[in-house]
């Protein structure tokens, strides 16, 4: 699961694909809000390169980025749900309830606070010391591994944990929270064999024999 970035998809006629950048919905958005949206990623994916390159020497240690904007990194979290909210099913719509208005709100109007239900932590799971790697893209599940509503997402080689919930997450330390922290960014490394985005792909090469043959093709 090393070497150039890609995603495959399978095809209606069970062929695999490369997709280097995912599936496009023209239809959920304008081109103004979806270029507001599209800063906020570009952001994040700066950040993701700075914790790549500087945070990722061994597993299971509590890291800072300093001098982040996090309410950046949290509107970012924000605009993806929302438009994964407006796909259609068969791109990986979720369902967001009523958070869907609030998670609009927070996301166009530059002068809205963060609401009361929204905050995040942040993982950077390694397959081993050192890796500087991006092995898997997730697009936004929901999971209530730690007590509240949360949705899960994998980009740039960082699992952001989005809590839409007015209860407080259980099992996390606070200061892991990324709303509330003015000193930068935290996130804590991981033994990628801890998380499903790295097991479950794992799983699928070990299993389906064409889509093994297929990812070592590429590689």
């Amino acid at each position: 699961m090393t070497g150039k970035s890609h995603a495959a998809s399978v095809t209606k006629a069970g062929s695999y694909e490369v997709s280097q950048s995912g599936v496009w919905d023209k239809d959920i958005l304008c081109g103004k809000c979806d270029g507001k949206l599209g800063g906020y990623e570009q952001y994040a994916h700066r950040i993701a390169q700075a914790i790549r390159q500087t945070g990722s020497d061994t597993s299971w240690k509590t890291k800072v980025i300093a001098d982040t904007d996090n309410i950046k990194i949290l509107r970012f979290c924000a605009g993806i749900l929302y438009k994964y909210s407006l796909t259609t099913k068969a791109n990986g719509q979720i369902t967001l309830g009523r958070y869907q208005d609030v998670l609009r709100s927070f996301i166009f109007d530059q002068n809205s606070d963060v609401p009361p239900e929204i905050d995040a932590f942040v993982v950077r799971p390694l397959k081993h010391d050192d890796d500087g790697d991006v092995f898997a893209y997730r697009a936004p599940s929901p999971d209530r591994k730690f007590g509240v509503n949360l949705y899960r997402m994998m980009m740039g080689g960082l699992i952001f944990f989005v809590q839409l919930d007015q209860r407080p997450i259980s099992g996390i330390p606070q200061e892991m929270l990324i709303k509330n922290r003015a000193d930068g960014l935290p996130f804590v490394t991981g033994d990628a064999a801890s998380f499903e985005e790295f097991t479950i792909p794992r799983g699928m090469t070990q299993t389906n024999e064409r889509l093994s043959a297929y990812l070592d093709r590429i590689s």
